[in-house]
């Protein structure tokens, strides 16, 4: 259910921050990450930082279809 809550605040923008995805969704701050880090590893959305804080930048995949 947190994925698709995600997935949906991209229907908006096709990149945020992981500050906005948080304060957007109040998802405990550990639990984020590894959810980000989930649908980065299903290539739904990408991130290019091995190490996530809160500035970093979330992107929707290209391949990624609405």
């Amino acid at each position: 259910m947190y994925q698709m809550i995600i997935l949906l605040l991209f229907n908006h923008s096709i990149e945020l921050s992981i500050e906005r995805i948080f304060d957007e969704t109040q998802i405990k701050i550990d639990l984020l990450i590894q959810i980000l880090e989930s649908l980065c590893q299903s290539k739904i959305l990408i991130i290019n930082q091995e190490k996530l804080d809160m500035n970093s930048r979330v992107k929707l995949s290209n391949d990624f279809i609405r």
